[in-house]
């Protein structure tokens, strides 16, 4: 792919506005009222491709750009079984306290791993450092 995307499930029969790749530029197009997107894959904090492009140039500004409030990314590849325990604590700390932004929520989660519950690796700042919330939350 020549922009950076998300490989989705493709239709049964694709077609040029349906072929199970949503790129740079059809996220762009879209028009989002998120509060938050949630790109929870490996380095999706990247930049968009090109050789001298920066961080978050890629799929996190084409969300923003859309109109999602936030965005949060990851800067490194991301282990799936801590990083389904940290989206299980991140949600449940923002719905038991909603008043928390989202970025406070993760820091919720994050401290959660590290002291209270879970195996022993998952406070390792490789299972949840990698996660960053940006944009208004």
């Amino acid at each position: 792919m020549s922009e950076p995307g998300l490989v989705l499930t493709p239709p049964t029969e694709p077609t040029s506005l349906d072929d199970g790749y949503l790129g740079l530029s059809e996220v762009m197009d879209l028009e989002l009222s998120a509060e938050l997107v949630i790109l929870s894959a490996c380095n999706t904090a990247a930049g968009d491709g090109r050789s001298n492009a920066s961080g978050l140039s890629g799929l996190a500004r084409g969300f923003l750009n859309a109109g999602a409030g936030a965005v949060a990314v990851t800067h490194w590849s991301i282990p799936s079984e801590a990083t389904l325990s940290l989206n299980v604590r991140w949600f449940s700390a923002k719905s038991t306290s909603p008043e928390l932004d989202w970025a406070a929520a993760l820091r919720e989660a994050v401290t959660a791993m590290i002291e209270v519950e879970g195996p022993a690796t998952f406070a390792h700042p490789a299972n949840w450092g990698a996660f960053e919330v940006f944009g208004a939350m």
